[in-house]
């Protein structure tokens, strides 16, 4: 459940996340497998997440959509759930409250995300999340 939970905050795209090991990264391969079979999205898109890119292909955001949705990050209704990043991170982040804080603080400032396409809404998520931490002088890519 921990992996879970933690492959669900890296997903988020903020950058102080834990790094994963090696048997978080082969879990989240596998669920990212798994998303890119139901989008038909290439292998290349399961790269893409893996490395924390930025979705730019229609296919790698509708894989990261798949992976959101898995997530709770996109509820149901087809809509941004920050409440999601919130409590994630405060099951990952018991012991670093200032991280804890922080993904939550992000995700706030994300919460007006609204698009009808969940491909494009997963795109505006990691955009939003990834704007923040670099107005805070956070490379999303680093940890």
């Amino acid at each position: 459940m921990k992996s879970l939970v933690i492959l669900s905050v890296v997903l988020f795209a903020v950058p102080l996340v834990l790094t994963l090991s090696e048997d978080e990264i082969k879990y989240l391969t596998k669920l990212a497998n798994r998303c890119a079979n139901k989008t038909q999205s290439p292998a290349s898109d399961v790269k893409h997440l893996i490395d924390k890119d930025r979705p730019i292909e229609r296919s790698t955001k509708c894989l990261y959509a798949c992976m959101y949705e898995l997530f709770g990050i996109i509820n149901k209704e087809g809509n941004y759930a920050p409440q999601a990043i919130k409590d994630l991170a405060k099951l990952t982040h018991v012991e670093r409250p200032e991280i804890r804080d922080l993904l939550v603080e992000i995700a706030d400032e994300c919460v007006n995300i609204r698009d009808e396409d969940r491909c494009e809404l997963a795109s505006k998520i990691v955009d939003c999340a990834i704007k923040a931490a670099e107005e805070r002088n956070i490379d999303y890519r680093e940890l």
